[in-house]
């Protein structure tokens, strides 16, 4: 029996910019029922294909989750921008990408 965690990312898509347009129809006739579409990366880079994206998703019956590629920002000014590029709602699913900074290596001994 397979796991049905992995079964769940099975119907999932994950597209930004490097994707330019995405054939929708066929995404969900392929059996993807949900698209994580990357809005904007910190504050002030939003992605043009956000909208287009996004609205080629829903109409071709995904669900929708938008996401955000955190920076070392002001969280509060990222969530304000990131909610008004989206148009984020209370209670509505989003995802962010926070990968932080690397670290420096270890000093050999």
């Amino acid at each position: 029996m397979s796991d049905p965690a992995i079964q769940a990312l099975d119907i999932c898509i994950d597209v930004a910019s490097w994707q330019g347009e995405v054939d929708w129809p066929a995404v969900y006739a392929s059996g993807i029922r949900i698209a994580f579409v990357k809005a904007m990366e910190g504050v002030g880079l939003n992605y043009p294909t956000w909208r287009p994206q996004s609205e080629g998703a829903r109409e071709a019956g995904l669900v929708v989750i938008p996401y955000l590629y955190m920076r070392p920002e002001n969280p509060r000014q990222v969530v304000a921008a990131f909610a008004q590029v989206t148009g984020l709602k209370p209670g509505m699913a989003f995802a962010l990408d926070w990968e932080g900074r690397q670290t420096a290596p270890a000093a050999d001994a």
